[in-house]
Order: structure tokens, then C-alpha cells, then sequence
């Protein structure tokens, strides 16, 4: 929405968190709307707005200054088309995940990127190499996890880290210290070595941190890791 980038990249992110934690807080409300609607293959572009700017007036945001500049916005969009939010297909948010790939591709163009087997995904990026990246001297692989034990410790740490991020996201950063404080020893020294970990990752490129959080989420992470765990 153009009226959300007037303020810049900031307020647009605002805007976005403060949504973002509406629809956590009532995720049934918003799902059925949704679904209801086919998003993101919207037929009915003003319908959609109409109930959009409805369910939010009827979950009493008057408090929160953002989502009411929201759904001011939104009221304006009654009568336009929403042109990201047609030619879709019906109820499908992600048809696959190729862009990751290609986007880490992309941003690491000199490294020898290794991926475990996906048959779609390779398809896509063997049929559109030079289209999509630009050139073919790309390295990739996609292999068998069973044969590559680096693979393996990917799917290890990415496991600690979806389970890490996970309760990052469940808890309130409010009490997100006194959670912290009261971990046992051994929580505290595996938890500073997963911290130092973290911060050496950093350290060596910022690349590693990746990803579209939420405000509320980046400050969790910044807090977790700027917590003295000593």
C-alpha cells in the first residue's frame, strides 16, 4: 500500500507488526476469512476489504494507533484492485520454495551450495538455470542426505534452531528475562554456547541472520542474544 511506505520502510514495518500480532491473538477469525475468500486468489476485491475493515473494527483496536491508520488505509482500497492478490491459486499461500533457493543462490554466487534431494525444486532450477540466475557456472548439488554427513548436521541444527525461534515466538519478550533467569545450570551453559555460536556466525557474515520476522520477534532475538547468561 503506497499510504504505508509514506512513512518509509519503518512505519511499513510497524504497520505490518501490529498486524502480525492481531492475527496471532485471533488466527481462527482471520483463517476463516481467508479461506472464505480463496486468498490469495481474491475474486471479490471490495467483499475482501469490506470484511477485512469489519473484523478488524470488531476486535475494538481503537487503542492501537497503527492498526487504526490501518484500517483507515484499508478503506480506501474498497474500490481497487489488490493486483498481487489475483491469478493465484485458490488457497494456496506458497505453490513451492524454489525462490529460497534460488534467492541463496543468488546471494552466494561463488559458494559450492549443497542441498538435500528435492525432485520439484531441481526440476525447476536444471529447466531455468541461465534464465533465472543469469549464467550456468552456479554450483549446486543436490544430493542424499544418507551419503553426506554434513547434510545430516544441517538437518540437526536446523532443528534446534526451528525449535529455538519456535518458543522465541510463543513467549512475550516482557517475560522473556525472567524465563531466562530461571533455567537450570546446564540450561544456562548450553544455552550460552548455542548464544556463542550465534554471535560467531555473525561475526564471519551477516548473511546467516536471514529471514522476515516481525519486529516484536527481531527484538526477542536481539534480547536472547545480548542476555548474560554468566
Amino acid at each position: 500500500m503506497e499510504e504505508s511506505w509514506s512513512g518509509g520502510q519503518g512505519l511499513n514495518r510497524v504497520l505490518k507488526n501490529s498486524l502480525y500480532s492481531l492475527i496471532k491473538e485471533h488466527r481462527d477469525l482471520f483463517l476463516s476469512l481467508l479461506i472464505e475468500m480463496d486468498y490469495p486468489n481474491i475474486k471479490n476485491h471490495d467483499k475482501f476489504v469490506e470484511k477485512l475493515v469489519d473484523l478488524l473494527g470488531s476486535l475494538n483496536i481503537n487503542d492501537d494507533f497503527y492498526l487504526e491508520f490501518l484500517r483507515k488505509i484499508l478503506k480506501s482500497y474498497r474500490e481497487r484492485k489488490l493486483t498481487l492478490l489475483e491469478n493465484n491459486e485458490d488457497r494456496i499461500a506458497i505453490g513451492d520454495y524454489s525462490t529460497f533457493y534460488i534467492n541463496l543462490i543468488i546471494t552466494y554466487p561463488n559458494a559450492n551450495h549443497i542441498f538435500d534431494h528435492e525432485l520439484y525444486i531441481e526440476e525447476i532450477l536444471d529447466a531455468n538455470l541461465k534464465e533465472i540466475l543469469g549464467h550456468e557456472s552456479i554450483k549446486y548439488k543436490f544430493v542424499d542426505s544418507k551419503d553426506e554427513r554434513l547434510v545430516q548436521v544441517s538437518d540437526l541444527i536446523i532443528g534446534i534452531l526451528r525449535y529455538w525461534m519456535d518458543f522465541l515466538e510463543l513467549v512475550n519478550i516482557k517475560n522473556l528475562g525472567e524465563i531466562l533467569s530461571k533455567i537450570s545450570e546446564s540450561q544456562k551453559n548450553n544455552l550460552k554456547k548455542f548464544q556463542e555460536i550465534l554471535l560467531y556466525s555473525l561475526e564471519i557474515s551477516t548473511g546467516f541472520k536471514h529471514g522476515i520476522g516481525s519486529n516484536d520477534f527481531e527484538l526477542k532475538i536481539s534480547y536472547f542474544l545480548e542476555y548474560n547468561f554468566s
